[in-house]
């Protein structure tokens, strides 16, 4: 009977041993993972809240303001419907992905305030707000062409500035497959002195500042120059060409916050940053830093 005992015994230890192995559960040497396989560092880090997320996509300008204009063949071409339907088609891609819900700040041509876009994100209950624009030829960057992503600058709380960051590195690595000149992450300070409650000179543009104030992380995509006759030509011209871009956007989010089965494959990525501080661009910082 003893016999027999210890080896009941010792095959529920053998049993216990091989569960544990397959499934270690939170260690030091193995951490809790979710679903999709993050850590729960990572999964807080990249929005992955158990495969769920929603996301705002605002069309920048609207209505009376049309945003950057060009005209081309006799026929003026608007910002604002460039946008509207880099968004749509951003939105149409986003909702293939199982457990991703997405909103749009405008499905028209409507006039939407700047504080009410991420208002809007913020009822939405967004974990990422996304504005959608095109660039035109300016002062202050120094550079006529090309893709940037705007972000926040990092001074207040970094954390969303760091995942605003890393999702701009993979949306210019999406927009640079397409073939459009990567110009980088565009950061800019406040002009009128303006400050977080931290004492740090806040973020120039309103739907960065105004996420980082409601804890969403928010970009500004800034995806070519619609006043470049090249880059008008190659990548804004058609529909087709639109929903290139939108689906880039879909996709480098999508790798991003691990939706289906993609994932992130940047590795040490060196992006340049543009750092602007006064209207004029005289006093801009041109700088590198590795992300991943």
């Amino acid at each position: 009977m003893q016999k027999k005992t210890w080896g009941i015994l010792a095959v529920i230890l053998i049993i216990a041993a091989a569960v544990f192995l397959l499934n270690p559960g939170r260690t030091s040497e193995n951490p809790e993972t979710d679903s999709a396989g993050n850590t729960a560092a990572e999964s807080e880090q990249n929005g992955n809240r158990g495969n769920e997320l929603v996301i705002e996509i605002d069309p920048g300008h609207g209505g009376v303001q049309p945003g950057a204009c060009a005209e081309y063949n006799g026929t003026e071409v608007m910002e604002k419907d460039l946008n509207l339907k880099i968004a749509q088609y951003m939105k149409e891609a986003l909702e293939q992905y199982p457990g991703t819900t997405v909103y749009l700040t405008r499905d028209g041509d409507q006039d939407v305030d700047l504080e009410d876009r991420v208002a809007k994100a913020e009822n939405d209950k967004a974990d990422l707000l996304v504005s959608v624009h095109n660039n035109a030829d300016g002062k202050i960057a120094g550079y006529d062409n090309g893709c940037t992503v705007l972000t926040a600058k990092g001074d207040y709380k970094p954390s969303y500035a760091r995942t605003e960051q890393e999702l701009a590195c993979c949306i210019l690595a999406e927009l640079e497959n397409l073939g459009i000149e990567n110009q980088g992450i565009l950061l800019r300070t406040s002009e009128n002195n303006s400050r977080y409650d931290n004492g740090s000179l806040s973020d120039y543009y309103s739907i960065v500042k105004n996420s980082l104030l409601s804890d969403i992380p928010g970009i500004i995509i800034e995806h070519a120059f619609i006043d470049d006759p090249e880059d008008y030509e190659n990548f804004l011209s058609t529909d087709e060409k639109l929903k290139q871009l939108g689906e880039a956007d879909a996709r480098a989010i999508a790798k991003y916050y691990r939706l289906g089965n993609e994932k992130n494959e940047l590795k040490d990525i060196e992006e340049k940053i543009l750092l602007i501080s006064d209207p004029e661009g005289k006093n801009n910082k041109h700088y590198t830093q590795n992300y991943f």
